[in-house]
């Protein structure tokens, strides 16, 4: 007998240990939701299925997605267009300077306005309450690296304040030139 058609015998046969599982599945449900992937949820519906029916897979690990894989995430690089961008955008609107609240926003409006985040973008970071996607740590370390590469700058004081370095400003647009006259003409 394995070791797994013990242990699902036990749980079996003693209402403590049912409900013990039970309360590890709502745990597991509850983690699952919070992550915001679908895929998570099945798997623990899943493994709770195989607990009910007593399959001898039921404590195996359930198949999720690797969020390791760079496919499944934003990186800073592809960030960096678009903060340049957004702070562009500010700007010619007259905002010099724009604060990490509204770039979190901003960003955010733009990848949903263009297919959405990916999957390992909404996981859960920070074990602090509350969500904390991962896209919020890409995005610091975006806003730390074109610091240090000089795309951006901040105040010491307004430190979560940020500007455009001299070198992205945007043109702004010509306006039309003043009428001159070309020659003098003699009045009478």
């Amino acid at each position: 007998m394995s070791i797994l058609a013990t242990i699902q015998r036990l749980i079996q046969g003693s209402p403590d240990a049912q409900a013990a599982t039970s309360r590890m599945i709502e745990v597991l449900a509850a983690e699952a939701i919070k992550s915001g992937q679908p895929d998570a949820l099945v798997a623990v519906a899943a493994q709770w299925e195989n607990l009910l029916e007593g399959s001898t897979n039921a404590l195996m690990p359930a198949t999720v997605p690797s969020f390791n894989d760079p496919a499944n995430f934003t990186t800073a690089e592809e960030m960096k267009p678009v903060v340049i961008e957004i702070l562009q955008q500010c700007y010619l609107g007259g905002v010099v300077e724009v604060t990490n609240g509204t770039i979190k926003k901003q960003i955010n409006s733009h990848v949903l306005r263009n297919g959405g985040w990916k999957d390992g973008d909404l996981q859960d970071s920070d074990p602090k309450p509350g969500v904390q996607p991962l896209w919020h740590k890409t995005l610091s370390q975006a806003l730390y690296e074109m610091r240090q590469t000089g795309d951006i700058s901040n105040d010491s004081k307004a430190w979560r304040t940020y500007r455009l370095a001299p070198q992205h400003l945007p043109l702004l647009p010509g306006t039309q030139e003043p009428k001159q006259l070309t020659a003098w003409e003699e009045v009478a």
